[in-house]
C-alpha cells in the first residue's frame, strides 16, 4: 500500500506510468494487474488517476485489478469498482483463502461456493459475486478467483462448520494443492459438502506435520462447479492463486496441471 501511495502522488505518477509502459513494451506483457491492497476508501482518487493515466498511455493493454471477497458481517460499499470497472479489462475477486480461527468464527472453507446461513462462516463465493454486481460492476468484467492451495485446521476439528476450541490453522504457500494430493490425500478421508459445493479431507488423528485433521481444499469437482454458476452468472472468467501451487512435476506429460485442465474444460468447453 505504502509503495502504490507514493508511486501515485502527484509528483511520481507521471514517472511509474511511463515505467510501466517501459516494462510492458520491453518484454512483451499482455496487460498490467493492479494489485493494490489493501485499497482503502483514501486511496480511490489515487487509484482513479493512476488507472486513467495507464489507460491513456496504454489503449490497447490488458488492465485488471484484484478486490478483495466479501463477508456477509461486514457490508462494505463496492460501487467504486462499478465506477472504474469501464477503464478495467477484468474485476477479479479473490474468492479463496476464506475461513479463519477468528474470534466467534466456526471451521470453514477456503472457498465454498455457497453460503450456509450461519453468520460464524459469514464468506463465500455467491456472497463476494453478488455483492460486487448489485453494485453495478458488469458481470462480463468480473472474474471468480481459484485458489490452488488448502486450508489445514489441527484438532479437535475434523470438519467444516465446528467450533474452533483452540484449532489453529495453517495454509496458503504451506498446503499447496500439490501437497495435499501428494501426502494427504486417500479415498477414505474425502467428503464432500453438498451445501457449499467444495471437497474436503477428514481425518481422526492427525497427519503430516502440520497436525491436520480437517483440510479443505478445491479440485476437479468443485472448480466445474464453479465454471457452472460463472456461466449461469454471465461472468468474464477466472483468476487462479497460485498455478505452481497445481504443478505435479513428477507426473506424466498430460497429467501434470489436473486443476488448471480442469478450468479450461470447465470454462472455455
Amino acid at each position: 500500500q505504502a509503495g502504490f501511495q507514493c508511486a501515485t502522488s502527484a509528483a511520481n505518477r507521471a514517472d511509474f506510468v511511463q515505467a510501466t509502459k517501459t516494462r510492458v513494451e520491453t518484454y512483451g506483457y499482455d496487460g498490467i494487474d493492479l494489485d493494490w491492497e489493501p485499497l482503502a476508501d483514501s486511496d480511490h482518487d489515487a487509484f482513479t488517476l493512476l488507472l486513467a493515466d495507464l489507460r491513456a498511455e496504454m489503449p490497447n493493454t490488458l488492465i485488471t485489478m484484484p478486490v478483495a471477497h466479501g463477508n456477509y458481517n461486514i457490508p462494505t460499499d463496492r460501487t467504486y469498482f462499478a465506477a472504474i470497472a469501464r477503464q478495467l479489462n477484468q474485476v477479479n475477486v479473490m474468492t479463496y483463502g476464506m475461513a479463519g480461527t477468528w474470534p466467534g468464527w466456526k471451521s470453514w472453507h477456503a472457498s465454498p461456493l455457497h453460503w450456509n446461513n450461519d453468520r460464524s462462516t459469514p464468506m463465500a463465493v455467491d456472497i463476494s459475486v453478488d455483492g460486487l454486481l448489485d453494485a453495478g460492476v458488469p458481470a462480463a468484467k468480473l472474474g471468480l478467483g481459484a485458489g490452488f492451495f488448502g486450508l489445514c485446521y489441527t484438532a479437535p476439528v475434523t470438519g467444516p462448520v465446528q467450533a474452533l476450541e483452540g484449532a489453529t490453522m495453517v495454509g496458503d504457500h504451506l498446503m499447496s494443492y500439490a501437497h495435499v494430493m501428494t501426502d494427504f490425500y486417500s479415498p477414505a478421508a474425502r467428503r464432500w459438502d453438498d451445501q457449499a459445493m467444495v471437497p474436503y479431507l477428514s481425518f481422526s488423528i492427525a497427519q503430516g506435520t502440520e497436525g491436520c485433521t480437517y483440510i479443505s481444499y478445491e479440485d476437479e469437482q468443485s472448480l466445474a462447479e464453479k465454471a457452472a454458476y460463472a456461466k449461469s452468472k454471465g461472468l468474464g472468467g477466472v483468476v487462479v492463486w497460485t498455478i505452481n501451487q497445481g504443478y505435479f512435476a513428477a507426473r506424466p506429460v498430460g497429467q501434470r496441471i489436473p486443476l488448471l485442465e480442469a478450468l479450461r474444460i470447465g470454462f472455455l468447453e
